[in-house]
């Protein structure tokens, strides 16, 4: 028997607020199987649109390591917009779309895969990426000190021989 526990969904059939009761686990984030859908059939280019809006590509593709230094994968960074481009109004939706380094694309279902999962090139029409998608809650904002502004602990003064 295969147990499913990442759901398998085309992202662009849903808006965000709709994906929390597609999934049987999470509770503040939310993971989903999606392929990735081409907006014209022999282009590069994404569909990411829905009927209320679209997913917007922020910033860019962040590199995936497994120690010491050998390329697995990218993450790609998405904030849902209400409306058309250019036109939408930002919400708080966020995904991030985990893929394959290029050589190595899944090409089928990963929840019904039964024990391997095919790996082609990227040339491949059907792209299987994991999306991690939660609600960003408003008004709280990653703050970043510099070091120099930060406090030294009491035992940072201590090893450096500064007196008490």
């Amino acid at each position: 028997m295969i147990v499913s526990t990442i759901e398998d969904v085309n992202l662009n059939k849903y808006e965000p607020w709709e994906l929390p009761e597609k999934t049987k686990m999470g509770e503040k984030e939310w993971y989903f199987y999606c392929r990735k859908d081409r907006k014209y059939p022999t282009g590069i280019q994404m569909n990411r649109a829905t009927n209320a809006g679209y997913w917007k590509a922020t910033g860019k593709d962040k590199e995936i390591f497994h120690p010491p230094l050998t390329l697995i994968g990218m993450k790609k960074t998405l904030v849902f917009y209400k409306g058309r481009a250019p036109r939408g109004e930002k919400t708080n939706w966020i995904m991030h779309e985990y893929r394959l380094e290029r050589n190595k694309q899944l090409t089928s279902n990963p929840s019904t895969a039964t024990s391997t999962v095919t790996i082609t090139n990227a040339a491949s029409k059907e792209q299987w990426v994991v999306c991690r998608i939660f609600h960003k809650s408003a008004g709280l904002k990653k703050v970043v000190m510099p070091s120099y502004v930060m406090p030294m602990s009491i035992g940072a003064e201590i090893s450096r021989g500064s007196p008490t």
